[in-house]
């Protein structure tokens, strides 16, 4: 007879295999499409070595664990499903401890052997899977066992930087101005003893402090902190303020709504609340300074990393809308659990009663993804544009990077107009790009490609980035032909969006030509055709989510 702890660990694996496979991999996509482009920047190999691609690799293995870190604890679970079964606290406690921290160095060890192979990046792997390993498990007593008191965010967020410090420490980037660009940053090749340390300490407290945590949890012994009646009443306030009547004046309107409220919502609002706590930061740090610079360096970094932070979190809300069959919660113990059928691609059955047809449904929920686009790209750009006004008022104008032949004003506005049309892709992820990512009829030209340009010897990144370049505009035409055919747009519609497009493609890479090379050009055609593609095929994903 099999133990609990192996039944376990089959249900888990048999309810979550897609996703543990399949997130590892595709995470590697917003990675690709910030160091490919760096890659064409200068024809010197050493480029990708020096200090700041160094911290801007250390910043995107950061988001990495983080992401990582956030896949495994959304796909374990609750802890209230075990409290009944016969198991000691211990027992749940490593169960979750352990297997988390064993799937988070995984996945993060195969995500960095991806980066090697795609990108001539010679990163060593042992140290940023102890720092995840170690990441995973300090954040194991904030997030486990009940409780709404604030103090466990305050924890979260001083863990993560003291985190963040140690892998600082590990790249030799010095906390003084200017740090990220001295000759001292290096990779994380070794592992000190002070490294061991660290780790054995981390891990032992964070695992005496999981069990305590889901000991009291589990006996019901809490008692409401002042935080939590904040918290208590704060949720009050938004109750009342939600129940309210509002008016709207189309049914599109209303959707569009209830579709921003319901998920796309958190995306500008983690946009704008990191936004404020990096210019929160940057200040405090400069008048302890006492230097002015050392405020545009932080407020550079810190947009910098909201704006990664941005197309980070559409893309994991994007797979978990995908993949949300696999990622069904359980009750509390004194509950049933709720029997989760749905499939891939279903559409909830509220959304499919509502009197509005797929045509006026897609036109929503282009509306609310753009809602949601615009909101956190305005308070990145208006980041940006506060960080050039006090630099111009400081006298102190914005130099480019050492190493980068680039204006780091076009390298900004690249980056954020990226991230933009990013956030927009990933936002409409579920009905539109993931439908024709499943049609095998999509893939036979990108694969010809690839295989021709492979043959001739070309780069990867070349026969990659052409292949995805291909697949976008069979999927586009595709798309736009079987629109027209179910009247979904008109033809002045879908030739307006395909004027604009061209466009838009046109001027990226009349930009783009002299610094980015043919990879950067592909990429940024494939990003425009991935963009126009939710307003041919929304309707028609969302007639087949109905009939799923």
């Amino acid at each position: 007879m099999q133990s609990i702890i192996s039944a376990l660990s089959w249900e888990y694996y048999a309810r979550n295999r897609w996703m543990l496979l399949y997130l590892p991999l595709i995470a590697n996509i917003p990675v690709i499409c910030v160091l490919v482009p760096l890659k064409s920047i200068s024809p010197d190999a050493a480029f990708m070595t020096s200090p700041l691609l160094i911290g801007i690799q250390m910043i995107l293995i950061l988001c990495m664990v983080l992401l990582a870190c956030f896949g495994v604890l959304t796909t374990q679970g609750g802890l209230k499903r075990l409290y009944r079964l016969p198991l000691s606290t211990v027992q749940i406690a490593s169960y979750y401890f352990c297997s988390g921290a064993l799937l988070v160095g995984a996945q993060v060890a195969l995500m960095l052997w991806l980066w090697k192979v795609l990108l001539p990046i010679d990163l060593p792997i042992a140290g940023p899977v102890l720092f995840s390993v170690v990441c995973w498990c300090a954040l194991q007593p904030v997030v486990r066992g009940q409780s709404q008191s604030l103090w466990w965010i305050v924890l979260a967020v001083l863990i993560v930087i003291a985190l963040f410090f140690w892998l600082l420490r590990n790249h030799g980037i010095p906390l003084q101005p200017g740090g990220m660009q001295t000759q001292q940053v290096h990779y994380w090749t070794v592992i000190s003893r002070a490294d061991w340390l660290i780790t054995t300490v981390s891990l032992s407290l964070a695992y005496w402090l999981t069990t305590l945590r889901v000991t009291y949890d589990r006996s019901g012994r809490r008692k409401t902190s002042l935080f939590e009646k904040i918290d208590l009443a704060w949720e009050r306030v938004q109750s009342r303020w939600n129940s309210g009547s509002r008016n709207f004046n189309s049914a599109i309107q209303a959707f569009s709504w209830c579709h921003f409220r319901s998920g796309p919502i958190a995306i500008p609002m983690l946009a704008i609340g990191s936004v404020i706590l990096t210019w929160m930061i940057a200040g405090l740090v400069s008048i302890i300074q006492q230097d002015s610079s050392t405020l545009l360096r932080f407020a550079i970094g810190g947009t910098y990393l909201s704006t990664m932070l941005q197309v980070y979190m559409a893309f994991l809300f994007g797979i978990l809308g995908l993949f949300g069959s696999s990622l069904a919660r359980f009750e509390a113990p004194e509950q049933e659990p709720k029997a989760s059928n749905s499939q891939i691609l279903e559409v909830s059955p509220f959304m499919d009663g509502l009197p509005i047809n797929s045509i006026d449904k897609s036109f929503a929920v282009l509306r609310s993804s753009g809602r949601a686009t615009v909101l956190s790209s305005v308070a990145v750009i208006l980041s940006y544009l506060l960080i050039t006004i006090i630099s111009f008022l400081l006298g102190n104008p914005l130099q480019s990077g050492e190493g980068i032949e680039i204006k780091s004003f076009k390298y900004l506005g690249f980056l954020t107009t990226s991230a933009m049309l990013l956030t927009y892709v990933f936002n409409n992820l579920k009905f539109s790009i993931a439908p024709s990512l499943m049609r095998i009829d999509h893939w036979i030209w990108p694969i010809i490609v690839i295989a021709v340009l492979l043959a001739f010897r070309m780069p990867l990144g070349l026969c990659l980035s052409a292949g995805l370049c291909v697949f976008a505009l069979v999927a586009l035409v595709y798309s736009t032909i079987q629109s027209l055919i179910d009247k979904d747009l008109s033809v002045r519609t879908a030739s307006l969006i395909w004027l604009v497009g061209i466009a838009i493609a046109v001027g990226l890479l009349a930009v783009l030509r002299n610094e980015f090379g043919p990879v950067g050009m592909l990429l940024a055609a494939s990003l425009v055709g991935l963009v126009m593609l939710p307003f041919f095929s929304t309707a028609a994903g969302l007639r087949q989510a109905r009939t799923t």
